[in-house]
Order: C-alpha cells, then sequence, then structure tokens
C-alpha cells in the first residue's frame, strides 16, 4: 500500500470512531429533540416502535431513530442498548408497568425494531410472571410420564412438550403459548395430562389444549377442576371450531360444571384459534387468537424483509405454496381466467422457508384462503412479511376477525358458503379489484396495529389474572397517596384488576 492509500484508510478510520463516538454521546442530547427524555412504560415502547428504524448502511444491529415529527433522521448508528436507554425502556426502579406489553406496532415495523422495543419490557414480566420458571420445566420433558401402565402410550411423543421457542422470540408462533403451559395435554381425550407442580399452577398462569380436544368427556372433566381451583387463562390450538357453538357448548359446560367457559370463575380468558361464527355475541373474556407461525425458522430468516415497501415488491399477487384442500384449487383456476394465480400449484414443500419467506416479502398482496378452520399459519406470516393477506372462505370468518381484531391489514373478498367449492366469491377478483381494495388499504394505514402478531400483545392477555406482589405494592401505595391528599378513604384494589 502507498502513502496516498495508507493516508486515506487512517483518515476514513478517524472518521468512523468520531462517528460513533458522536453517537454515544447524544444518547443524553437527543432525548430534548423527542420532547421526552426517558418516556416510561406504554408511552416509551410505543414511541421507541415508531420512531426507530434499522440503519442497514451501518451494519447489523445498528439503528436509525427518527425526531418526534418523522421528519428525517435525528441520529444514526445506534445500538439497541443506546435505542432501550434513550426511551427509558430498561429502568429497574420503577420496572415497565404490564401495559407496556399493549404497545402498538405499525404495520411494516422492522422485525429487528420490534424486538429491540419489546425485549426488557416482554423479558421482566416472562419472569415476574413466573414464566421462565415454567418454561425451564417444561423444555426437557420430551415423553409422556405418565401412561397408566401402557409402555407403548409411554413412547409417544406430546406434541404439546416439543418445537417450543426460545424465551426471546418476540413473534407469535405455534408453539409461544405451549411453552409456557402449567399443564399439557395433546391429541384429544387419549393422552394424559401432565402436571409436573402443582405450585405453578397456584400461582395461575396458561393451560393448552390441542389437536381440536375441545369439549370431550376427558377434556371437560379435567379442565374443569382446573378452571375451578386456580387462576388459569386456557387456550385451545386445533382445526376443530371450538368452542363449536356458543349456545350449545356453553350451556352443556354449564349445566355439568357451575360456570361458563366465558367466565372463569379464578378470572381467567378463554383464547381459541379456530372458533364458530355464532361466537359474535360480546365476551370480553373470550379471544379468537392465530394459529401463528408455524416454522421455528421463520423469525430468524424473515429478518427486516417486512420493511420493504411497495417499490421493493414486483409481485402484486401471491398464490403459491398451500396445499389444495376446501376448493382452493377451483377459486384458484378461476383467477387464473383474469391473469392471477399463474404461481398457483403446488404447496410448500417445494420450496425452501427461505425462498417461501423470499416470495412474501416481494408481493404486496398474499391469497390466504381458509384451511380446515377459521385461522392459518399463512395468515401471520403475510402480514409478518410486510404484504395484506388477501382472506376467503368459511362463514363467519370475516365477522369474526373484525369482531374480535383490532385494525389488521387484510383485505377480504366478499361471497358466500357454497357445496361444490366451500366458498363462492361475489366479485370477479381480477387486478383491478385488488388495486382498489389495495389503495383502499394503503388509506387508512395510519390506523393499522399488527400487535396481535406478536407474542407480547398475547402475553398480557394471557395473564392479566395473575396477581404480582409488586403491582399490588404500587398500586396500594398509590391509591393510598391519592385517597390522602383528596380526604377520601383509602381503596383496596379489585380482586379482577390486571395489575
Amino acid at each position: 500500500m502507498n502513502k496516498r492509500g495508507a493516508l486515506a484508510l487512517a483518515l476514513e478510520c478517524a472518521v468512523l470512531l468520531l462517528l460513533v463516538v458522536h453517537a454515544q454521546e447524544e444518547v443524553s442530547l437527543e432525548g430534548a429533540r423527542l420532547g421526552d427524555p426517558s418516556p416510561k412504560g406504554l408511552q416509551g415502547e410505543a414511541q421507541c416502535l415508531q420512531h426507530s428504524t434499522p440503519s442497514h448502511e451501518l451494519g447489523r444491529g445498528r439503528f436509525d431513530a427518527l425526531n418526534a415529527t418523522g421528519g428525517g433522521h435525528a441520529w444514526s448508528g445506534w445500538s439497541c442498548d443506546q435505542v432501550k436507554q434513550h426511551f427509558g425502556l430498561c429502568e429497574v426502579d420503577p420496572p415497565p408497568p404490564r401495559e407496556c406489553l399493549l404497545a402498538r406496532v405499525p404495520w411494516r415495523t422492522p422485525l429487528s425494531v420490534v424486538k429491540c422495543c419489546f425485549s426488557c419490557c416482554m423479558q421482566h414480566w416472562q419472569r415476574e410472571l413466573g414464566m421462565e420458571e415454567v418454561y425451564h420445566t417444561m423444555r426437557n420433558i420430551s415423553l409422556i410420564s405418565v401412561a397408566n401402565g401402557d409402555a407403548k402410550r409411554q413412547s409417544v411423543r406430546s406434541r404439546l412438550l416439543k418445537g417450543l421457542p426460545p424465551l426471546d422470540s418476540v413473534v407469535l408462533q405455534e408453539g409461544s403459548a405451549r411453552r409456557f403451559s402449567v399443564a399439557r395435554m395433546s391429541n384429544g381425550q387419549r393422552k394424559p395430562w401432565i402436571i409436573p407442580h402443582e405450585r405453578m399452577l397456584e400461582r395461575g398462569g396458561v393451560v393448552v389444549t390441542s389437536d381440536g380436544a375441545g369439549l370431550t368427556e376427558y377434556v371437560s372433566r379435567n379442565i374443569t377442576q382446573i378452571l375451578k381451583k386456580y387462576p388459569v387463562s386456557i387456550v385451545n390450538q386445533g382445526d376443530i371450531a371450538w368452542p363449536q357453538a356458543m349456545r350449545h357448548d356453553d350451556e352443556v359446560f354449564r349445566s355439568r360444571n357451575g360456570f361458563s367457559l366465558f367466565d372463569l370463575p379464578r378470572g381467567g380468558k378463554t383464547v381459541t384459534v379456530n372458533a364458530h361464527a355464532s361466537l359474535l355475541a360480546p365476551h370480553d373474556n373470550f379471544l379468537l387468537s392465530f394459529w401463528g407461525v408455524k416454522s421455528l425458522h421463520f423469525e430468524a430468516m424473515l429478518g427486516d424483509q417486512a420493511v420493504a415497501e411497495d417499490g421493493a415488491r414486483p409481485n402484486q399477487f401471491m398464490c403459491c405454496c398451500m396445499h389444495d384442500r376446501t376448493g382452493r384449487g377451483i377459486r384458484a383456476a378461476r383467477m387464473m381466467k383474469h391473469g392471477l394465480c399463474r404461481d398457483w400449484g403446488g404447496h410448500a414443500g417445494k420450496l425452501t422457508m427461505d425462498q417461501y419467506i423470499g416470495k412474501l416479502a416481494s408481493s404486496r398482496m398474499v391469497w390466504s384462503p381458509a384451511g380446515h378452520g377459521l385461522s392459518t399459519f399463512r395468515d401471520l406470516e403475510v402480514i409478518l412479511a410486510g404484504a395484506a393477506p388477501v382472506l376467503d372462505g368459511l362463514p363467519g370468518r370475516r365477522e369474526l376477525y373484525e369482531k374480535k381484531f383490532r385494525s389488521l391489514p387484510v383485505i377480504w373478498v366478499p361471497g358466500s358458503y357454497c357445496r361444490a367449492q366451500h366458498f363462492c366469491p361475489s366479485v370477479n377478483v381480477t387486478p383491478g379489484w385488488l388495486e382498489g381494495e389495495w389503495a383502499s388499504l394503503l388509506a387508512r394505514r395510519s390506523e393499522l396495529d399488527v400487535a396481535e402478531a406478536y407474542w407480547p400483545y398475547w402475553l398480557y392477555q394471557l395473564s392479566t389474572q395473575i396477581r404480582v406482589a409488586a403491582e399490588d405494592l404500587t398500586t396500594t401505595t398509590t391509591t393510598t397517596t391519592t385517597t390522602t391528599t383528596t380526604g377520601a378513604q383509602p381503596q383496596q384494589p379489585p380482586d379482577d384488576s390486571p395489575g
């Protein structure tokens, strides 16, 4: 290397060093630009999610943060730790309030930003609520330990005890709730329950059932005792609609057990990924959830591809990579006549996960018809990749989604049930129709919130019945201080307070 080249290299290194030092110094200076140097709790998480974006030019794990008006970069090259420090997200005293889990997540927020902004809040509450202890206790259990002496059944692996996401996973996955289930059961009524420590149930938490177990006699008998005695929420993951009908199933359950599925005696919630359309009546403690993403590798492979705007998404409408069931092939053939769904014809097994995610991230809209039930893995995978799922199929699907979810970036194909192909659209799905729906979606982009695509939202919903001593102390202290000032009598927080 000649002297001129060495001098240029030295100057470049000096400039980079100055940039790093400048970024570190601005941790304490840029707070004034946002108006609040240390926003706390929900406000902090929400501001972090709205005002940070990854800085790919400066390398992995570095961030650019936007100023309060969203116009231009206030600084660049911060690490995640610096971003968290600025927004006051990891304060120990006082710790983040539980409501930090409910921060709004704008559509197409990069995954690295979501992970960074939620990390301290999520880790604190998983630990405080006893979820981490459950996870570490259960994760090494791979075989069912109680099988009534049946040697063959002792060797059957339980779906609920394997394939669990790591503790720091922020994306909602199929196993997100299962990894914290304090009692586990799988495959309908034949498999036994696994309850390693009763004290975990006494503290409260989540109980997960699977494979369409529904209200069989076995499940009813076992779950009833747990729901009566312990402050738990119940999550049912299965293709079968559960509860199948509000009037029938809940009335039967109530007559047998003395309480409703929608008003659990110890304050938990009832959550299902597939529900009957009759469950449109308002029930604050009944929630419809997603399956979540299927692959444990999806989160790592997705990265920040969701951030791609329309100019980087050359494909208008994607149809590929799913099984042909419930009349999908017939409906795809109709769309082919209008120049759509040219990629139809193969299920996801013909692509690697990386290729599948790449196709999602290069598309604006993705067909996501119903399968055996209302919810599919694909629904959430599309949203997380920054595209909009185009949904159809099964009576009541739209009504349930719009009733139970908040503002999601979805497009609905109008139609009704028909025997030949399960769902008959009442419009021709053409490129022009899709463009009109896309324009309507973009017009309300500022209202969109994809918080339900991530685990923190569901961690909050499934744990409101769990009381935490630190929260009780804070609530009591605040109440006493307030009432002393006003001259009123101190009041204790209600028993059903979420904390």
